[in-house]
Formats: C-alpha cells, sequence, structure tokens
C-alpha cells in the first residue's frame, strides 16, 4: 500500500503526510501549518483563526498515541491507528519546525495573506522560485530528492546531514526544548518575522548575506525539531531514552 517504505520505515514515512494528499486524504492539509498573521507594510486587516492547524494537529496526535487503550482490540486493530497518527505526528513535527509553517504575510500586495510564502515570488534557481520552496529546500542546501524507499546511498546522506546537525547544535546548546507544542508555532513566527521576511525582495534572487544566515537558522531548526521529536516519541513510550531499543517503536507501531 506503500512504496515509499522499506527498509527505514521510521525514517521513510516521514513523507506520508504529504503522500497521502493526493490520494484521497487531502483533508489533513490545514493540519500541516498555522497562518499567524504578519502585518506588513502598514496594511491591517481583519483575519479569523483556522479551527485546525498544525499546533493543534501534533498536539491531538501526541494524546491519542498516549491514550489507554481501553477498549478491546479486535476488528480494527489500535495498531493501525497508533501507525497511522504515529506518520502524522513525525511529518508536522517537521512542518512546524519550517518557520513559513507558523505565518501568513498580509500586506496590499497579498490583502489575503501570502500562503505562507507560497505567493512570494523570486527568480528562479534551481527549481526554486518562490519563498517557501526556497526555505523547504533548505536554502538551496538540502534541495535534492532521494530516492524512496532509501537507497543506501540516499541512507547514508541523511545519515550524515544528521551528525552534521547533532554536531553543530548538540541537545545542550539548547534551552528550550521542553517548551509546550503551544509556544512552538510562536517561536516560528518570531523566525519568519526576523529572518525570513527581513532583507530579500520579491522578484529577485536572495543575496549571499541572506543564504548564509538563512543555512545558519535552518540547521538550528532542524536540530530542534528533532531533539523536540525525539521528547515527544520518549514521553508517549513512558520510557527514558537510553531504555528504548531504535527497533521498538517500528516493530509496535510502524
Amino acid at each position: 500500500m506503500n512504496e515509499h517504505e522499506k527498509d527505514h520505515m521510521f525514517v521513510e514515512c516521514a513523507t506520508f503526510a504529504d503522500d497521502i494528499k493526493d490520494k484521497g486524504l487531502n483533508d489533513q492539509s490545514p493540519w500541516h501549518f498555522i497562518d499567524q498573521p504578519f502585518f506588513d507594510e502598514g496594511y491591517n486587516t481583519t483575519v479569523y483563526p483556522e479551527q485546525f492547524n498544525v499546533t493543534w494537529s501534533i498536539d491531538y496526535m501526541h494524546k491519542n498515541l498516549k491514550a489507554e487503550k481501553k477498549n478491546e482490540d479486535t476488528g480494527v486493530t489500535w495498531a493501525l491507528g497508533d501507525a497511522f497518527n504515529m506518520r502524522l505526528l513525525i511529518h508536522y513535527v517537521g512542518d512546524m519546525h519550517q518557520p513559513l509553517h507558523t505565518v501568513s504575510r498580509f500586506t496590499k500586495d497579498f490583502p489575503h495573506g501570502d500562503m505562507g510564502g507560497n505567493l512570494f515570488m523570486l527568480e528562479e534557481k534551481e527549481g526554486v522560485n518562490e519563498l517557501h520552496a526556497l526555505w523547504d529546500s533548505t536554502i538551496y542546501e538540502y534541495d535534492q530528492d532521494l530516492q524512496q524507499p532509501l537507497n543506501e546511498t540516499a541512507w547514508n546522506t541523511l545519515g550524515e546531514i544528521s551528525e552534521k546537525l547533532r554536531t553543530e547544535h548538540k541537545v545542550d546548546f539548547f534551552d528550550d526544548l521542553d517548551a509546550p507544542e503551544s509556544e512552538w508555532a510562536s517561536e516560528g513566527y518570531k523566525l519568519a518575522i526576523n529572518t525570513v521576511y527581513d532583507s530579500i525582495e520579491q522578484n529577485t534572487l536572495p543575496s549571499d548575506e541572506y543564504v548564509e544566515r538563512a543555512q545558519k537558522a535552518v540547521h538550528i531548526q532542524l536540530a530542534k525539531g528533532g531533539y523536540r521529536l525525539a521528547n515527544l516519541l520518549i514521553d508517549i513510550f513512558n520510557k527514558k531514552s537510553e531504555d528504548v531499543p531504535i527497533s521498538e517503536p517500528i516493530d509496535e507501531l510502524i
């Protein structure tokens, strides 16, 4: 049913929430972001909050995965729901730490918002032509499409990236890893205003200075998101990290 997962399912399943959008499950698309309004260039308007967003979805998946399994595990098993929710949680935590998933910029040119930078057009480079895609790329650095399921080369590439990020920013670099999920979107919003939208103009290429500054911010966000996901998983399984074998959540839930 899912040909993108094989030998490294816990990592490969990270794209599941995007993969299912065009397979009849696009209803969960709003769960990937929260459009906190950024009013820029003196523009102001009324914006109504979404009922469902990435803050809600992370909390919802987290609580469901922790919930006591009270009713009998027959027919449709708890493992099915847990596997689905785990895949979504992994993806949404990553989305939350991409700052353009936490903001929409409102100006005279974008009276209904720029959809998290998706409408903020840039001069095309390496297939990137708008601000959201630039930060997804991330800032031209990790924009290669890895084969799915992951072959040995792709798996090693991800391992090297992970090691680099964890070496640059060890756990003790951060003092806010325990911040509740309800505060994560505010962090992304501040980063968007102070870094993402700062010193960049539409229909141009970002400057070398912008790219360098943005890449540093991305490295921090990637490491922070990974550590926070690890903390959520430890909380879900109610065990200390040193007591959780790497294979356990894969065998039981994925």
